[in-house]
């Protein structure tokens, strides 16, 4: 079975051009998102501390949004962001796709099974990530391991660090998307699994993905 991989990562920051035409009323907007944060911080059970802290922090947000939305939005994304960085890192989103995302939750998903030659295309979306000061301001780094294995659980083959990724921003973005595609040739019909190993260089701590997918006759 001969195996290619293509890999790309990328810090989504969506399109915030008008074209001159107002899409929503700011003051409203950081209204909704202080109030939600506000609400998600009280509905966090699993970890008081860190729930108590970013409720503070929306709140900070859901004041200042009377008086100045931009340091509303400021301070509500300092405190989402410091948030996700006390979480585990995890890959909280995680498809086979139908084609390479052009941008953060832009997907159609697939149904994993795939056609003798056909390119197998994974989006996923890391959480938790460590961030260290540098370049425009912080730095991340992920880098990938996979292994196959067939139904049995045979190791088919596999490759350390056959991706990476880094990611240099003027702030901790948070939405952060990857897109692999992975060409398996020779492979008989059948059921697989793709199991991919996700590691953040700054913390070290990993997250193992599982994939099933088949080869279809």
């Amino acid at each position: 079975m001969n195996v290619d991989t293509v890999f790309k990562g990328l810090i989504d920051i969506g399109d915030t051009s008008t074209a001159g035409e107002t899409l929503f009323n700011k003051d409203t907007a950081m209204t909704r998102l202080a109030t939600a944060l506000f609400a998600f911080a009280f509905s966090l059970s699993v970890a008081p501390a860190i729930a108590g802290d970013f409720a503070d922090a929306a709140a900070v947000a859901e004041d200042l949004v009377a008086t100045d939305t931009q340091q509303a939005a400021e301070a509500a994304r300092i405190a989402y962001a410091d948030f996700t960085g006390s979480l585990p890192f995890a890959l909280v989103s995680a498809f086979f796709v139908t084609e390479p995302a052009e941008g953060y939750g832009m997907y159609t998903e697939h149904a994993g099974s795939f056609k003798p030659g056909q390119p197998i295309l994974l989006y996923c979306e890391p959480i938790g990530l460590g961030w260290k000061e540098g370049g425009r301001g912080f730095q991340s780094a992920i880098t990938v391991d996979f292994e196959i294995t067939d139904s049995a659980g045979q190791v088919l083959g596999g490759q350390k660090k056959f991706g990476s990724f880094k990611f240099d921003s003027a702030v901790r973005n948070q939405e952060i998307m990857i897109n692999l595609t992975m060409n398996v040739d020779g492979a008989e019909a059948g059921d697989y699994q793709l199991i991919y190993t996700f590691t953040d260089e700054n913390s070290g701590e990993t997250a193992v993905l599982p994939m099933p997918f088949s080869i279809a006759p």
